[in-house]
């Protein structure tokens, strides 16, 4: 008896709860629009009025709610873009505020979803990178290994829209938060192995390794992508120092200049030519090739 006593309870406020919540949207948009001509207006004259009300109350832009310009703008991207009101307030929330957001389009911005999407993924991994981050440096030292590039764990803001842009939005983006540890020549297969194997004792699983250790190639290391005990997928870089140093040093600089070429034009293949004269100074680490 009492434990239905109880689940009834639980349903009441439930239903107090659920309700309470559509009377207060209801309340807020009836009160606004008592008090505000300019929102009785547009309302009256725009099918879509009440859907620019409830984008920016919905965005928690509470005192933009009866602004002139601010629901004409968001009434204008909703004619545009056909999105619902929802969608246009979880734009404004993703891009930082109405303001903005509103910059943003003002600006003219062409690829404000490859924007949004990226603040997402960056926000999404900067969550758990302080957890990441802790056991990926405890494991390096642990096994003789050397974190580099810390300061560059989280891909930037420019770079992922660029990558989003080129790959579309619906691609994997596995390389946002990423991290290089470096070994000697001596203790790279190793060193690699064992951290391999203490991450999937700790919960982390290994997705995927590409080792592209061998000759005649322009990049020489091996990336992993790994993914977090909380189901995120992060990038894993090991390198020797001479890979790490032809690869950030020496190469960086030629890729992203070739990257941006036909394959087939003059200046890609010179560029292509020097990378892979510089990678074919890098010492193969022995064994290597057991690590896939």
């Amino acid at each position: 008896m009492k434990k239905k006593q109880f689940l009834i309870f639980i349903g009441v406020l439930f239903i107090q709860f659920f309700f309470y919540g559509q009377c207060t949207t209801k309340d807020n948009y009836a009160s606004d629009l008592r008090d505000s001509e300019v929102l009785r207006k547009i309302t009256h004259e725009e099918e879509l009025g009440q859907d620019a009300w409830y984008a920016l109350y919905k965005a928690e832009e509470r005192a933009l709610c009866k602004d002139k310009e601010s629901l004409e703008n968001v009434l204008s991207h909703l004619k545009e873009t056909k999105k619902a009101a929802e969608d246009i307030a979880d734009d404004i929330l993703q891009a930082g505020g109405y303001a903005k957001w509103a910059d943003n389009l003002a600006e003219g911005v062409d690829n404000l979803a490859e924007v949004i999407k990226a603040r997402q993924l960056i926000n999404k991994l900067r969550l758990i990178e302080p957890k990441v981050t802790e056991d990926l440096t405890g494991l390096a030292s642990k096994n003789g290994g050397e974190m580099k590039g810390l300061d560059y764990r989280l891909k930037s803001e420019e770079s992922l829209t660029r990558k989003l842009k080129s790959d579309g939005l619906n691609a994997p983006m596995n390389d946002v938060l990423r991290y290089t540890t470096t070994f000697t020549e001596t203790s790279f297969v190793k060193g690699v192995q064992n951290v391999l194997n203490d991450l999937r004792s700790e919960g982390y699983e290994v997705v995927k390794i590409k080792n592209t250790f061998e000759e005649g190639v322009v990049y020489k290391g091996i990336n992993t992508n790994v993914k977090s005990p909380d189901g995120h997928i992060f990038e894993l870089q090991f390198h020797t120092p001479d890979s790490f140093n032809v690869k950030q040093n020496m190469n960086h600089s030629l890729y992203e200049e070739y990257r941006l070429l036909d394959p087939k034009s003059s200046r890609a293949i010179e560029l292509k030519k020097i990378m892979m004269n510089n990678s074919d100074k890098i010492v193969i680490p022995s064994g290597v090739k057991s690590i896939k």
